[in-house]
C-alpha cells in the first residue's frame, strides 16, 4: 500500500462495484417511492370511504329524524282533530278538500270546530305535511292559515254552508 497503484482490474472491480451500488441505491429509493405513493393513495382512498361512510350515515340519520318529525306531526294533527260528528246532525257542515294531486277529501265538521280542524285533518290523515299549505274557498274568495292558536271557529271564518268546498294552495315546494 505503500504508493503502489490499483492494477486496471482492481479498479475496474472497484468502478463496477460503485455502480453496482449505485444502481442499487437508486433501485431502492425508487421501489420506496413507489411505496410511498401507493401507500398515500391507499390513505386518500380511504379518507374518501370513511368521509363518504359518515356523509351516508349524516343523510341517513337526517331522513330518520324527518320521518320522526313527520311522525309527530301526524300525531299531534290526530290529537287536535276533533271527532267527527254524526251524519244529519245539526250545526255539522260536510267540507271537501282538493288535493293539489287533483284527490279529493271530505268529512264532516261541527261549526263550532275551529278552521284548524281541517288542517288537523289534512295532516293526520298524511295527506300534506304541516305548514306547507293554506286553504282557499272560491265563492266568495277566502283563504285560512294554518294558525292552531286563536283559529276562527269554520261559523266564524264564514263556512256556514252545509257542505263547503275548500282547494288546498301550497305555500312551500
Amino acid at each position: 500500500r505503500g504508493g503502489v497503484a490499483p492494477s486496471a482490474e482492481t479498479t475496474e472491480a472497484r468502478t463496477v462495484r460503485s455502480d453496482t451500488d449505485w444502481a442499487y441505491e437508486e433501485s431502492l429509493r425508487q421501489d420506496r417511492a413507489k411505496e410511498a405513493a401507493v401507500a398515500a393513495k391507499r390513505e386518500a382512498e380511504e379518507q374518501v370511504a370513511a368521509e363518504a361512510a359518515v356523509a351516508a350515515a349524516e343523510e341517513e340519520a337526517a331522513a330518520a329524524n324527518a320521518i320522526a318529525a313527520r311522525d309527530r306531526a301526524i300525531a299531534a294533527a290526530a290529537d287536535a282533530l276533533p271527532d267527527e260528528p254524526a251524519a244529519g246532525q245539526a250545526g255539522v257542515i260536510q267540507v271537501g278538500i282538493r288535493l293539489p294531486d287533483g284527490s279529493r277529501v271530505r268529512r264532516r265538521f261541527a261549526r263550532t270546530h275551529p278552521v284548524q280542524a281541517i288542517f288537523s285533518f289534512l295532516v293526520s290523515g298524511g295527506h300534506l305535511q304541516a305548514g306547507t299549505f293554506r286553504l282557499a274557498a272560491q265563492f266568495p274568495r277566502r283563504s285560512f292559515e294554518n294558525m292552531a292558536a286563536g283559529a276562527p271557529t269554520l261559523e266564524t271564518a264564514g263556512l256556514t254552508q252545509s257542505q263547503e268546498t275548500l282547494n288546498v294552495e301550497m305555500t312551500t315546494e
